[in-house]
Parts: C-alpha cells; sequence; structure tokens
C-alpha cells in the first residue's frame, strides 16, 4: 500500500540535485542551423511548440526563478524556430520560451532556419541528451527515439557514452504509463520504483495508480511502501500456471509465453535479477489463458460426463461464473454455489490386497471380510443408481479453479437442530476398510469392533430405506406406462386430492403460510407429510376455491392481461363476486379523457404541419 509521508521526500526539482544552466549548451546539429538561419526577435505568441519534442516536463519553481532573471538580462541565446506558414515552430529552446512567458516578454530572439523533420529531431534529440544531468527518463525517451531510428544497443552505447546495461536500465522506463511518468518528471518516486513499476503491463500499471497513487499530487511528499510485494500481485508465475506455458495454440494472438516478451525469463538483458525465473508481466493477458484453457477443459467435460448442473468451488471467481454464460452446453444447466449443495461420494471399489496379511508367516485372505465389503459396495453403487434415477441424487461438474470434475451431489436442506442430530447419528465412525486394515495389523479395539457392529446395523437400515425406494420407483414406473390403458378410468377422490396437493406445491413462501394459517390456525404448517395429505382430502368447497384463488394470485402472470393466468383470474374473479365491470368501465372513461387530449393535440400539430408546408412552397 502506499504511505503519505510529509518527511519523506519533498516532490521539487531540488530533490534529484540536478543543476539546471541558463545557457545551454549547443549541438553540433543545432550549431550549423544557427549559422545557416536568420536571426531576429519576434513575438513570443507566434511561437507554437514541437509536437515532435518528446521533453514534456519543467519543473515550475525552477522556471520561475529562470523568469524572475530573464526580466533583467533577457534571453542570452536565442531560440531556434523553423517557419510554420504565418507562424513558427520552435526547434530548440522551449525551457527559455516557457521562462519568458511567464516573465511577460513581448518579443524573443530567434534564429530562423529551413529544416525538415529529421532535422529538427536530430537537434532536439542532441539538446537533450547533452544536458548536465538530464532526467533519467528523458534519457528513456532519447534511447527510445534512437531505436526507432534503428540504432543498436550497441550503437547507442557509443553515441551516448554509456554502457549496455545502462541503456537496457534505462529501456524499461519506457514502459511506464503517462500518469507514473508524470510522477516520475516530477520526482514523487525515484529511478528504482519506475523500473519496479515499468515492468508491469500497462493495464496493471493504471490499476496500480488508482489504488495507490491517484491523489500524490495533494501531498508535499509521497512514499511508498512495502512496494516489491503489491506489484507482485499484478505478476504470475508462469512454473504454477494451469496451462502449458509452451501451448501456443491455446490463444493464439499470444503465442506460447516461452517465446513471449512479457516472460522475464526472455528478457535477461531487462531483467537479469529475474532471469532465473519465469514470471508473466502481463497479468491480462495470463488470466485470458487461464479462462481460455478452463473454458476448453470445461467444454471438454459437459460434453463427456453430461451433468445435470454447475457446482462452483468456493474459490471459483465471478468472471469464470459469468464465461460459463458464453458455453453452449452449459446455458440451460442450473448452477450451485459451494453452499448450496452437498457432494455425495461415490463407493470406492475394495482391493483384495487389503483383505490379505500375514499371520505367523502365513499369508491369509479374509474371504468372508472381501465379501462383505465387495457386496457392500454393490448395494451403495445400487443406491446411488436408484437416486438417480428417482431424481434425489443428481450429477453434477464441480468447478474449482483448478479444473472440472464429475461428482453426485444433492441440494442442501434447510439446518435445523434436528437434522444436525439425526446427522451426528447415523454417521459411522469407522469404515469397512479402516476395520480390516486394524484387523491385519493386529491393532483393532473393541471399541472400533462395536463400532463396525454398530455400522452394519445402520447399513441394514439403510439398506432397508432403499428397498421402500425401489419399491416406489417401480411402482412409479408401471403406473407410467399404464396410464394410456389399463389404468385409466374416471377421476377418482385419490385424484382431487392429488390435484390440491399440486395446487397447494404451488404457492409461494408467503402463500404457504397464509394457508397455513387458514388450515391449520397457525403459520408453522404440519406436522407429518401424511398429515397434509389427509387435510388436503378433506377439503370443503370453501377451503378448496381459497386454495385456488390463494395459487392464482402467487402467480406474476396472473397480472397480465394477455396471459393464460391472467384469463384465468379474470374469469374467476368475476364468479367470486369482484365488480369486474366498475373497474374497466373506470379505466374506460380515464382513457377516453386521455384520447380526446390527444386528438386535440395531433390536431395542432397537424395545423402546424399545414402552416410549415406552405410556407415552405411559397419559398
Amino acid at each position: 500500500m502506499s504511505v503519505k509521508n510529509k518527511t519523506t521526500r519533498k516532490r521539487t526539482a531540488t530533490a534529484t540535485n540536478r543543476k539546471k544552466r541558463d545557457t545551454p549548451t549547443v549541438n553540433p546539429a543545432e550549431q550549423a542551423a544557427l549559422a545557416n538561419g536568420r536571426p531576429d526577435r519576434i513575438a513570443e505568441h507566434l511561437i507554437d511548440f514541437s509536437p515532435l519534442n518528446y521533453r514534456k516536463y519543467y519543473s515550475a519553481e525552477a522556471l520561475q526563478n529562470f523568469a524572475d532573471t530573464l526580466r533583467y538580462y533577457d534571453i542570452i541565446s536565442p531560440l531556434l524556430v523553423r517557419p510554420s506558414g504565418d507562424r513558427y515552430e520552435l526547434v530548440a529552446g522551449e525551457r527559455r520560451l516557457r521562462a519568458a512567458r511567464i516573465a511577460g516578454l513581448p518579443t524573443v530572439p530567434v534564429i530562423i532556419a529551413e529544416l525538415t523533420d529529421e532535422q529538427v529531431m536530430e537537434i532536439q534529440l542532441e539538446e537533450n541528451m547533452q544536458r548536465e544531468d538530464p532526467h533519467p527518463f528523458h534519457e528513456a525517451q532519447a534511447i527510445s527515439r534512437l531505436l526507432d531510428r534503428r540504432y543498436s544497443i550497441e550503437e547507442i552505447g557509443a553515441r551516448l557514452g554509456k554502457s549496455t546495461s545502462f541503456i537496457y536500465q534505462r529501456m524499461k522506463l519506457s514502459g511506464l504509463i503517462p500518469a507514473f511518468q508524470d510522477m516520475f518528471l516530477a520526482d514523487a518516486i525515484n529511478l528504482t520504483e519506475a523500473i519496479s513499476i515499468a515492468a508491469l503491463d500497462a493495464e496493471s500499471q493504471q490499476e496500480f495508480f488508482d489504488k495507490e497513487c491517484s491523489n500524490w499530487q495533494e501531498y508535499e511528499s509521497f512514499s511508498l511502501y512495502n512496494l516489491s510485494y503489491n506489484l507482485s500481485r499484478y505478476t504470475r508465475n508462469l512454473e504454477q500456471a494451469p496451462f502449458d506455458p509452451q501451448d501456443a495454440g491455446l490463444l493464439p494472438a499470444a503465442g506460447a509465453c516461452t517465446h513471449c516478451a512479457d516472460n522475464t525469463a526472455n528478457l535477461t538483458s531487462l531483467f537479469p535479477e529475474m532471469a532465473e525465473e519465469s514470471i508473466c508481466r502481463n497479468r491480462s493477458c495470463y488470466n485470458r489463458k487461464c479462462e481460455a484453457f478452463m473454458t476448453f477443459h470445461l467444454i471438454n467435460a459437459l460434453t463427456e460426463h453430461m451433468p445435470e448442473a454447475i457446482l462452483f468451488d468456493l474459490y471459483v471467481s465471478k468472471p469464470m461464473k459469468d464465461k460459463l454464460e458464453a458455453l453452449q452446453p452449459a446455458q440451460d444447466l442450473p448452477r450451485y454455489d459451494h453452499y448450496e449443495y452437498d457432494v455425495v461420494e461415490a463407493p470406492a471399489q475394495p482391493d483384495r490386497a487389503d483383505y490379505t496379511f500375514t499371520e505367523e508367516d502365513e499369508e491369509i485372505f479374509d474371504e468372508s471380510g472381501y465379501e462383505q465389503a465387495e457386496q457392500e459396495y454393490l448395494t451403495e453403487l445400487d443406491a446411488i443408481n436408484t437416486r438417480l434415477a428417482e431424481g434425489t441424487l443428481r450429477k453434477g461438474l464441480l468447478l474449482e479453479t483448478t479444473g472440472a470434475t464429475s461428482v453426485y451431489f444433492t441440494l442442501c436442506p434447510e439446518e435445523s437442530e434436528e437434522t444436525t442430530a439425526t446427522l451426528s447419528v447415523s454417521q459411522p465412525t469407522v469404515t469397512a476398510k479402516a476395520v480390516q486394515e486394524a484387523l491385519k495389523a493386529g491393532n483393532a479395539t473393541p471399541e472400533m469392533l462395536r463400532a463396525e457392529i454398530n455400522r452394519i446395523n445402520q447399513r441394514e437400515q439403510r439398506a432397508q430405506e432403499i428397498d421402500r425406494e425401489k419399491i416406489q420407483l417401480e411402482l412409479h414406473q408401471q403406473f407410467e406406462k399404464g396410464l394410456d390403458e389399463q389404468f385409466f378410468n374416471d377421476c377418482t377422490p385419490a385424484d382431487q386430492t392429488a390435484a390440491r396437493y399440486l395446487i397447494y406445491r404451488s404457492l409461494d413462501y408467503s402463500a404457504h403460510s397464509q394457508f397455513h394459517q387458514f388450515l391449520f390456525g397457525s403459520d408453522e404448517g404440519y406436522g407429518e407429510p401424511a398429515e397434509l395429505y389427509e387435510r388436503l382430502r378433506q377439503l370443503d368447497q370453501y377451503s378448496f376455491a381459497y386454495l385456488v384463488r390463494l395459487a392464482l394470485l402467487c402467480q406474476p402472470e396472473s397480472k397480465s392481461p394477455t396471459s393464460t393466468l391472467g384469463n384465468a383470474l379474470l374469469d374467476v374473479a368475476t364468479h367470486a363476486g369482484v365488480p369486474v365491470n366498475d373497474i374497466q368501465q373506470a379505466q374506460y372513461d380515464k382513457a377516453a379523457i386521455r384520447q380526446e387530449r390527444q386528438q386535440e393535440r395531433i390536431a395542432i400539430l397537424e395545423k402546424k404541419i399545414s402552416k410549415l408546408e406552405k410556407t415552405t412552397q411559397a419559398a
């Protein structure tokens, strides 16, 4: 994070200890232009700053001091300009011109020379490079300009009298976004900090600036603490990437990370301190590759496993969730967050090796234990298939940060103390495999074996539940097959009760509470499901009508006059005695007044149209 401290570092030009000379050094290219040009003295407002000059920042304090001097001594060295229409473009001497304007000098001495763009850039480049103790960012701009003119690193080093390592160091600064350029030129950040920040891509720099430095100008001094740690949050270690950095086809526009300029392992000259690691400096590209990899992996998983729902792990990001919306195979699947589902572990088939142990140098195979475990496995597998068939267990695709896995799941019920207590009692404390391993190792205890007996009894209890579920499933299948044949007959009282229950199921939470209050005298509802079913069977016509009307009212479509439910509500309300005709007539009367006003307005506009058309024709 950034820390602002009024005693840390002054954001002034004097903090850099760079001395500005009032009389500039004239470089050979400028000297030739001055010699061949025409001297004159022109109004300062006729001179425009050159768009070719890359140097943009000048210390306000230093300019003011220079302006105070010019008021007494005027400009000693003339400015170099070139004609630009009826005005002039400044070639060299921008600092002198800015100070002259502050000092209020109406005219300034100039040398007017005819120069090409190439000559102008050469003069400006030489002028900025020959300054005494130039700012590192201006050096970086000069190096960038030379690189654009196809100078090699060695040639630039020779021209500037600097080592290649110095050139590479300054090249890093060219990556600073404008906001950090301003901070660096104003000495709000030092050279080391600027180089560290420049290592990030532009998007990450902007995010870091907005978060940590956006108000830097409000402080007399400004400091960044824990910079290395904070910047590390914007880079990614490619050795820990979920995708293959050598895969050029994952994101074709970006190519492989092994040949990317944003991989520090490929830029040993620029980042020798990071050469041993593959660090991605372009976080947005890294994230896009992660998303592309996850998308590819997800599409394959959806196609292979054909899940009924998408399950989100706790750490899956919102952008990844949103990414699913674009995947056709997942568009119609429901989605559940980590707190909305429970994963049901698939049974593991027993391994014969777990039931083989040595006793007194004799290898013994616990055949009965293995057969029992095998039977339990088949029973559990059968239970899984049964629950899948009846819809109490579903197949989902669990989406995690590292990939997607096919799992079985159930939706979480509303928790209660009774539910929690039941679950804690029903869950076994040991497993068959653990008991076998303990028997094999000779360290089984009576408590463990009693727990195993308890587990077997619980298994039997669950097996009986599965028996009932199988009976219900078979009943459902047989009834479905014979619906159009032998089981079809007139509507029975049981059909009527079932219809009432289906209507009851359509109620929302508020309507449920209201109906419970009406039926039971309390909004807490009923005890056992059989009790509710029996009360629905005994409903009189008045209570049944109340149930139907509640169901209609809690459906949003019943508010629409164009929907089937809207027509149903109109019909029921009419027969229930609601003054439908009065309601309709009141609205029709309002509509008639509105329409009359509209017609008056239309008549006025038509008259204006006729008048305008006549005026146009006359013209």
